[in-house]
């Protein structure tokens, strides 16, 4: 088998220890806690790394998910500073947030992912303070709706389980800000399937060191081997 061989069976094996689900439909999660227990292995998205307080992002500018995949959103948005420009939100937390830069108006913000992703969270608030319906529709279908009340703080939206390529959130008289991105990352794979993988790898490298010793060895033609039988067979007596 040659190394180019090799290097393939590699990059397929390594494949198939990518993040894999088994739900059919996306779990949808309510709780930043609930969200993390099932998904195990996350990291949050840097907001204020990609976004300055008081910048605009334009609709379509890509922000950079741990995983490397795009979300862009389909409106412009600001960034803001909890607590020195956007006011309060859940927890204790002092997040980098986007803004809808809308306020006492039916508010929708489309994202779309790219590549998909699997798992991903994010917390929202209303603008202005108060209890607003607010629903995340997911590119499956699924919907979930929550009243969220600002003065209250944010609420966390989540999914799970499927590939999503895109969202809205939508709220009914307000606009709002997201916060505290947050993106699942890859789970360890088990041990029994590592083993397998690198047994393979193992007998793939064998079977090649193998293949070289054999290229290795002198060759003989099939003249000089008959030749030697023959003299192994009547040996000369001197």
């Amino acid at each position: 088998m040659s190394a180019r061989r090799i290097v393939v069976c590699v990059v397929l094996g390594v494949a198939c220890l990518r993040p894999t689900y088994s739900h059919a439909d996306p779990v949808l999660y309510t709780t930043r806690e609930a969200w993390e227990s099932a998904v195990t292995s996350f990291k949050d998205v840097d907001l204020a790394a990609q976004v300055a307080e008081g910048q605009t992002l334009p609709a379509g500018l890509p922000i950079v998910l741990p995983s490397g995949a795009a979300l862009r959103f389909g409106s412009d948005l600001e960034g803001l500073q909890v607590p020195s420009s956007w006011a309060t939100w859940s927890d204790g937390h002092t997040p980098r947030v986007l803004w809808t830069r809308t306020t006492f108006e039916n508010t929708s913000l489309s994202g779309s992912f790219s590549p998909s992703v699997a798992a991903f969270g994010f917390e929202a608030e209303p603008d202005p303070q108060g209890p607003f319906v607010t629903t995340l529709r997911l590119s499956d279908g699924s919907i979930l709706t929550q009243t969220v009340d600002g003065a209250g703080g944010a609420r966390f939206f989540g999914c799970s389980g499927a590939a999503i390529t895109s969202m809205t959130l939508s709220c009914d008289g307000c606009g709002f800000a997201v916060g505290r991105l947050v993106e699942a990352g890859a789970p360890v794979p088990e041990p029994t399937t590592l083993a397998l993988f690198g047994s393979g790898i193992a007998g793939l490298v064998a079977r090649k060191l193998r293949t070289k010793r054999r290229r290795g060895m002198p060759r003989v033609s099939h003249a000089r081997l008959n030749t030697l039988q023959v003299l192994e067979a009547y040996p000369r007596h001197d």
